[in-house]
């Protein structure tokens, strides 16, 4: 998300993350698709930390003391 500084994924606009996304049914599934996308594309060796960053810069607060959290199964 450019316009809040948030760096994404080097060729992952919308088109290729709803493609990476399209089989999923649960927020499980999306979570699995999306980490293998960071560790295939994020030029990182850490990729996971920096998804888990990017998720909770993207998460929208719904009180003072919610934070983003791993889907369940």
């Amino acid at each position: 998300d450019s316009a809040d500084n948030v760096e994404g994924l080097f060729k992952i606009g919308p088109k290729r993350a709803a493609y990476i996304l399209r089989k999923c049914t649960t927020a499980k599934e999306m979570y699995d698709n999306c980490l293998k996308a960071y560790r295939l594309y994020s030029g990182k060796e850490d990729y996971e930390a920096f998804m888990h960053e990017n998720c909770q810069l993207l998460y929208i607060l719904r009180s003072e003391d919610d934070r983003w959290k791993l889907p369940s199964q």
